[in-house]
């Protein structure tokens, strides 16, 4: 939060949403396969979100630095989607709901695009 607050360029910024996101769906990723569904579906939560607030920090921009993070955006957008369908079976029904939330939220991401 801190390499945020003190980050005012808005590429770097998105491109440090993008980073934490991804760290976030990897972390969430090793939590789920070791049988910590709960904290794993939460920190993947949580990285999408950031995936969000990257493409929020996108809207911003213009010209090349734009398309630039777009294409960063997609990318890490279609890796978080790949990643999430292939845990899906190991997410337990009651986690199922903030599971399908994180996914439209993906979705959405990408649609919007």
């Amino acid at each position: 939060r801190v390499w945020l607050w003190f980050t005012r360029d808005s590429v770097l910024k998105a491109e440090r949403f993008i980073l934490y996101a991804d760290k976030r769906l990897g972390a969430g990723e090793a939590l789920i396969k070791g049988n910590k569904q709960n904290l794993g579906v939460t920190t993947i939560t949580k990285g999408e979100k950031y995936l969000n607030r990257a493409y929020e920090e996108y809207r911003s921009l213009s010209g090349e630095a734009r398309n630039e993070v777009q294409n960063k955006i997609r990318q890490s957008t279609s890796y978080h989607q790949r990643t999430l369908e292939s845990l899906q079976d190991k997410v337990p029904e009651s986690l199922r709901q903030p599971w399908y939330d994180s996914r439209q939220l993906n979705h959405s991401i990408l649609e919007k695009l």
